[in-house]
């Protein structure tokens, strides 16, 4: 994809090792993302339920503000504003719990 579209943002997710079912395979795949080039941007978010590591493909650093930009508008898309306002956070605050886990398909 990187070199399909270069110069382009590519936004990726990865669970966070501390919350995921499996911490050690968490743990492998966001050093796997590392070594295959990706960027972990500086902020986390929750989508029901989920904590993610924020993952990018870029040339060059990418500012936070403008990746979570991004990222709330690919979601704002994709849910209705009541879904996303009650499942999704971008950027999750620091050291807030997740919530309840629940099916993003319901």
């Amino acid at each position: 994809m990187r070199e399909r579209e270069p110069g382009t943002v590519i936004l990726g997710e990865s669970e966070m090792p501390r919350f995921a079912p499996d911490p050690a395979m968490a743990e492998r795949r966001l050093g796997f993302y590392a070594r295959n080039g990706a960027r972990t941007a500086g902020y986390d978010t929750e989508m029901f339920g989920v904590v993610y590591k924020t993952l990018y493909w870029a040339p060059a650093p990418v500012d936070d503000s403008k990746l979570m930009e991004q990222h709330r508008f690919i979601y704002r898309k994709t849910f209705t504003p009541e879904r996303y306002a009650r499942y999704v956070r971008i950027p999750l605050p620091p050291g807030a719990a997740p919530g309840e886990k629940v099916p993003w398909e319901q």
